[in-house]
């Protein structure tokens, strides 16, 4: 059966929208396909099966949806293709002659086999129909269709149209529909839109919000988990449902403002947070475009909602603004959250929820058309969130928690439920009065373990972190530092199992055409899910100069980077802790020594190791002004980079030097050393006796013991220092017109012979010294508690040295 009796061709040709980009990924990424959609119903009535097949080719050509399919190979951006007809995929069995257990037992199996029968995307049309007579007047209707061509609107509006179309057949009329605007139309609506309302609205609402709403587990990083998910639902008694629909008339709100409500009070709870955000579901046709309502497809929008609780607010006048709040941002429901995600002045923009709230308030209950209703109707729950509230306010409200098993466990989805189950009834018996009497009612869950991942945000430095290399992959590097809200993220990293997912998936395709002017595929991110495989496809054939010695802590971040030296180890994970407390917008490289542990690349001399360094960090910001950050043998290198950096013509803002006096031999003579015993003793100062015992006898013989009873690797380190040491004695200090802020510990300033090494800062830095002290002990100043403070004054010193434009 054909729509038209013509040739196949092709009438339109649409890019895809942001949510479909995120379903065909998500399609392409996973064996199962969340998208994949089974509407399930009962006709009640006598069918003429003529009058049924010639509705269905009726509703093909009104709905261009129905005659669309989707590419992505070989192509620049992934498409929607649209045909002038096509075949109209209808089975159709007589079952009437069954048993009814044989009935039952058949319907079951015809679900399974279809789901287990996957659509093509690439062949349309993306739906097959089956119609199995069950009865003279009752028969049962599988229509089989993919989320990225049909939103939950779509099944109303097509099952609608099926009915009209059908009753004229029988009459021998035409039917009196109105006309449905073209999928272009819309398009071209979109594009005249100002959207500046827009974006100063969602800049507005989202301002100031802190920490992303995460519920489930975010980063599966060495893990073999993936992804599975499973549904937990209950339903209330029609006598409880009427009674929590009598709430909301009291209250004057909506069942869905009232579930709304309900899902941040749980989500405060599970997060001892009194500022939340999760995902909400708008059709996306309440637009000024004429019958746009008509219209079938995938137009629907994913936006955030956020809500603040007070427990001391009255909780009718809370309720009331959540719904007034949703009818705010039901006047903008025609952007994607793509760009409401670019508005955003969140401290975390790209990361706010993993949960979403389906309210199925979607018109298929009871619809007639002449003879045939309507009934038992069903379809699947699409979603790849963590944890996604579903409810269906049919006569018996029924709540359904789909959950990836592997992201958030079965006992806090049962949390949630008993919960969810608990406020229902609070409110059907009880109504109270304030927020806070329904916060008090619901226990902390025993079994969550979130807080502290949403609150910082971030992965851990693990041993298999692997820096950038090159440019390509330190500009990929920021943009999934930015868009999965964690660092450091290594270049080995796989990207979805560190948290990311469809959708950030897209937004990251679209920051690399972007920036690299490279337009990849969903299947070139699938096949390169890491920045090492992915920058191997970005480069072309001149490669990137590499550079071997940056560490990004955090590359991404709006202010100007702060670049930490070694020490005299080489290595530079001891700053992790630094850049956690330093703050998600501030960028924080470690330099790490030239071959870590290679003797001959230890032993550069000083002006080699810095001009490298410059090199190198100049990659990374082309222009100052430059920020220092330098630690005992550090501060020697440290020194010459801002001796070069000054000469090139660049501005250094900031010289932090941490608990460390100038890196040098003595070069005071014989008869200097001679005084300063003779006042020592003047003084009965004899601390000095101690120190020399200590460093000038005791120190070297314990080195000498190690070197002569460890093994190879003991005397590998010991060659390595010597190394290092000889090259930064040698090194001739020179005074700079530079600033230094030294930020010292208590442990240091209590030592009279450091404090007195210290001073050379006064003669080298010919702007100023300016000390600070950050408590704690030397040896555990950048661990856990002490680098606190630390970070807290240095992130002063960056500020007063890059006052914000």
């Amino acid at each position: 059966m054909q729509a038209k009796e013509t040739k196949p061709d092709i009438e339109a040709i649409y890019p895809l929208g942001f949510l479909q980009q995120a379903l065909l990924f998500h399609s392409l990424q996973r064996e199962s396909d969340e998208g994949f959609l089974q509407v399930r119903c009962n006709l009640n009535g006598s069918i003429e099966l003529d009058s049924f097949e010639k509705a269905w080719i009726q509703i093909i050509n009104r709905h261009e949806s129905l005659r669309t399919s989707i590419h992505w190979e070989n192509i620049e951006k992934p498409v929607q293709l649209v045909r002038s007809y096509v075949e109209l995929p209808l089975s159709y069995q007589d079952w009437t002659h069954h048993l009814p257990k044989v009935k039952t037992k058949k319907l079951s199996e015809l679900v399974n086999n279809d789901r287990n029968q996957n659509l093509d995307l690439t062949k349309s049309p993306v739906f097959r129909v089956n119609l199995i007579k069950l009865s003279d007047t009752e028969y049962f209707l599988l229509w089989t269709l993919h989320h990225i061509l049909a939103d939950g609107w779509t099944a109303s509006i097509i099952l609608n149209d099926l009915l009209v179309f059908y009753y004229a057949n029988k009459k021998g009329e035409e039917p009196d529909l109105p006309p449905v605007p073209s999928h272009k139309s819309y398009i071209n609506w979109l594009k005249s839109l100002d959207k500046s309302k827009a974006g100063t609205f969602w800049e507005n609402e989202l301002r100031g919000f802190k920490f992303p709403t995460i519920v489930g587990k975010r980063n599966l990083r060495n893990s073999d988990e993936g992804t599975e998910f499973e549904i937990d639902s209950f339903a209330l008694s029609g006598e409880e449902s009427e009674r929590l629909r009598s709430v909301c008339k009291k209250n004057r709100i909506t069942l869905n403002t009232l579930i709304q409500g309900i899902w941040s009070i749980l989500l405060s709870k599970f997060l001892d947070s009194e500022d939340v955000v999760f995902g909400t579901i708008a059709s996306g046709r309440s637009i000024a475009l004429p019958n746009a309502e008509l219209m079938a497809g995938m137009l629907m929008t994913m936006l955030p909602l956020r809500v603040k609780l007070d427990s001391e607010q009255d909780l009718s006048d809370w309720l009331n603004n959540i719904q007034i709040r949703q009818l705010k941002i039901r006047k903008y429901d025609y952007v994607n959250l793509d760009e409401v995600l670019s508005w955003s002045k969140a401290d975390t923009p790209n990361l706010l929820f993993d949960n979403i709230v389906i309210f199925q308030n979607i018109p298929l209950a009871n619809i007639v058309g002449g003879d045939i209703r309507i009934s038992d109707f069903k379809s699947g729950l699409t979603s790849n969130y963590a944890l996604t509230l579903a409810v269906k306010p049919s006569k018996e409200i029924e709540f359904f928690l789909k959950f990836d098993s592997f992201r958030i466990s079965k006992d806090q989805v049962r949390w949630f439920r008993e919960n969810l189950s608990e406020i229902c009834q609070q409110l059907i018996e009880n109504t109270p009065q304030t927020l806070g009497e329904i916060l008090n009612l619901i226990p902390a869950c025993d079994q969550n373990d979130n807080r502290s991942e949403m609150l910082e945000a971030k992965g851990p430095v693990t041993v298999d972190y692997v820096a950038p290399q090159n440019e390509i992959e330190l500009k990929l590097t920021k943009i999934w530092e930015r868009l999965l809200g964690q660092s450091p993220i290594g270049l080995t990293d796989d990207l979805f199992e560190i948290g990311g997912t469809s959708i950030t998936a897209i937004r990251l395709l679209a920051e690399i055409d972007r920036d690299f002017e490279r337009k990849l595929q969903p299947m070139n991110l699938l096949q390169n899910k890491t920045i090492k495989s992915l920058s191997k496809l970005i480069e072309n054939k001149n490669n990137d100069e590499q550079f071997s010695t940056l560490v990004p802590l955090r590359a991404s971040g709006s202010k100007p980077p702060i670049y930490c030296l070694h020490a005299g180890g080489g290595h530079v994970f001891f700053y992790r802790y630094l850049a956690k407390y330093l703050g998600n917008e501030q960028p924080v490289y470690a330099i790490q020594r030239l071959g870590l542990d290679d003797v001959a690349q230890a032993a550069q001399d000083i002006d080699k190791l810095a001009a490298h360094y410059v090199s190198d960090i100049r990659k990374a910001q082309p222009k100052g002004p430059y920020s220092l950050l330098a630690y005992c043998f550090g501060t020697t290198i440290c020194w010459e980079m801002v001796k070069i950096l000054q000469r090139l013509g660049e501005s250094v803002s900031l010289v932090a030097i941490v608990d460390s006096p100038p890196f040098y031999r003595d070069m005071r003579t014989t008869n200097e050393k001679i005084e300063r015993v003779s006042n020592k003793l003047k003084q009965m100062d004899l601390s000095f006796v101690k120190t020399a015992w200590q460093g000038r006898i005791m120190h070297p013989l314990r080195q000498k013991w190690k070197y002569l009873t460890g093994g190879q690797t003991e005397k590998e380190r010991q060659n390595l220092m010597r190394a290092l040491n000889s090259k930064a004695e040698s090194y001739v200090w020179e005074p700079l017109p530079v600033k230094v802020s030294l930020l010292r510990s208590d442990s240091m300033l209590r030592l009279p012979e450091q404090n007195e090494a210290v001073k050379e800062w006064d003669r080298l830095a010919l702007g100023g010294v300016e000390t600070f002290n950050v408590g704690g002990n030397h040896d555990v100043l950048f661990e856990e508690p002490s680098v606190k403070k630390l970070a807290t004054q240095l992130e002063k010193c960056l500020r007063a040295a890059n006052p914000e434009k």
